[in-house]
């Protein structure tokens, strides 16, 4: 790693796989221990626009991007293959009340799902191809024309092998990707990767090295040997269908996702069917994943986004909130996913995960605002005339709820302190009574209780004062604009 936590290098054995970055943190090179190297051009605003893998003199790729003021893709020239394959054309759709697709290029149904909304069975013109689901919604087997396959998923829905056509492939996994695939117990793949989920640089097997070439999206491009020729190379529909020309048996190719050799993509909590276009499951946040079309891949901007777990706006939620805890923790959250395993699937250098950073900078300085504002407030304030005003108040809030004389109505949040003269963190002595002493501030407590709620009152404050504090935020903010430099 680098001074400013970016990943250098990564180094297995004799292997050494190098990255390099410009002064504003973005990734400009990868190098590969076969010779070929990957350079990367950005625009004044941060994006991509080009992407070049060489083998000196030969240029293996080189892909140039151009976009729009809004930030998306509108064009891509692929130097020596065909920049994206034209899909087939869709004439006749139906959708039923489900919002569910009941035909695709059919004029009679030919889509069919259970009460779970999980794709079932599709026909088109070589037969009909049957999906089998588990209890969890994952899928189990495939039945199809020439195709027989099925799946087995661990406890955390990794999914730990697959048969196709008696074909049994097994996978260990570092995190939530593959390390190695297996041939009964003996690995007949291993895999160098980054710490960026789906991208491999490097599948070591028994036929020899291969080396990824990707685009913007982690999608394959291109697989070099270990003299940095290409021996195989893929071509895309923007929505994945792959046309491949050589003979590996490299199943990571569409963002960096697995091709089942069963015409659908695992992408995790989902099954992708790039012929289709869509997942086979709905999303499992519903609308509330911001899409009302539940089946849909990456809101529909394949050129622009992917969808590592299949749960894309579940994914920025979750990256959000570990962007927020990495923040507040210092990082102590982040190192606890690495030794759990769950790091691989939090995109560090996402949009959201920054988001949640900031916001938990931005949460600690409001909070201390407020701290600051309330206690000037209450200095201002003649206690004799603040408790007045609030006896009445909550001697109707002890009627109302029924106390008698021997319990207290205690201010959650204190007027002015604790017993004993300490002050608190957020006085509301400052505020109007019918805010200090309204129902959401005041509960009914024994004298015992009240005494054991300012202690335990004044213990969260005290770790509060530490945890948040100048000092403290300061640090946070250097250690998130680090992380963010950090990213390619």
């Amino acid at each position: 790693m680098s001074k400013n936590s970016r990943l250098k290098t990564v180094t297995q054995g004799t292997q050494t796989v190098t990255l390099t970055y410009d002064d504003a943190g973005r990734r400009t090179g990868l190098t590969y221990p076969n010779g070929v190297v990957t350079t990367y051009g950005y625009d004044n605003a941060n994006r991509l626009l080009s992407i070049n893998h060489i083998k000196t003199p030969t240029t293996i790729e080189a892909l140039t991007y151009q976009n729009d003021a809004a930030g998306n893709r509108i064009k891509l020239t692929r130097a020596n293959a065909a920049a994206s394959l034209i899909p087939q054309a869709v004439t006749n759709t139906a959708f039923d009340a489900a919002n569910e697709q009941t035909r695709f290029n059919s004029a009679s149904t030919n889509l069919v799902y259970d009460n779970n909304g999980n794709l079932t069975s599709f026909t088109d013109a070589s037969g009909t191809t049957t999906y089998t689901w588990n209890a969890r919604n994952q899928l189990t087997a495939i039945s199809g024309p020439s195709l027989s396959a099925s799946f087995v998923y661990d406890g955390l829905g990794r999914r730990t092998s697959k048969t196709i056509n008696s074909a049994t492939t097994g996978f260990w996994y570092d995190g939530a990707d593959v390390l190695a695939e297996l041939a009964g117990t003996t690995p007949s793949a291993t895999y160098i990767r980054s710490l960026s989920i789906d991208e491999p640089f490097i599948r070591k097997q028994s036929g020899g090295d291969e080396f990824y070439q990707v685009d913007a999206l982690g999608t394959t491009l291109a697989l070099t040997d270990g003299a940095g020729s290409s021996n195989t190379t893929y071509t895309q529909e923007p929505f994945g269908k792959t046309t491949k020309t050589g003979s590996s048996s490299n199943v990571f190719q569409f963002t960096g996702r697995e091709e089942d050799g069963a015409g659908v993509m695992y992408y995790r909590a989902r099954s992708y069917h790039p012929k289709l276009q869509r997942f086979l499951q709905e999303d499992l946040l519903g609308l509330a994943a911001g899409d009302p079309n539940l089946y849909a891949y990456v809101f529909n901007s394949p050129l622009l986004l992917r969808d590592p777990s299949g749960l894309l706006g579940l994914e920025d939620a979750s990256d959000f909130a570990a962007g927020f805890g990495d923040s507040l923790t210092f990082g102590l959250t982040s190192h606890i996913r690495d030794l759990t395993g769950a790091n691989g699937v939090v995109d560090k250098c996402g949009f959201a995960y920054s988001t949640g950073e900031w916001t938990e900078v931005g949460t600690e300085v409001s909070l201390m605002g407020l701290s600051f504002g309330l206690k000037a407030a209450a200095t201002h304030m003649d206690r004799e005339f603040v408790y007045a005003a609030a006896a009445p108040l909550k001697a109707a809030y002890k009627k109302a709820m029924g106390a008698t004389k021997s319990t207290v109505a205690h201010h959650i949040q204190p007027l002015f302190g604790h017993p004993g003269g300490r002050g608190t963190l957020f006085p509301t002595g400052g505020l109007p009574p019918w805010i200090h002493s309204a129902p959401w501030n005041l509960q009914v407590l024994s004298h015992a209780e009240h005494v054991q709620a300012h202690r335990y009152l004044r213990q969260l404050e005290t770790l509060a004062v530490a945890v948040v504090n100048p000092f403290t935020t300061s640090v946070r903010a250097l250690l998130d604009y680090s992380q963010g430099r950090g990213c390619k």
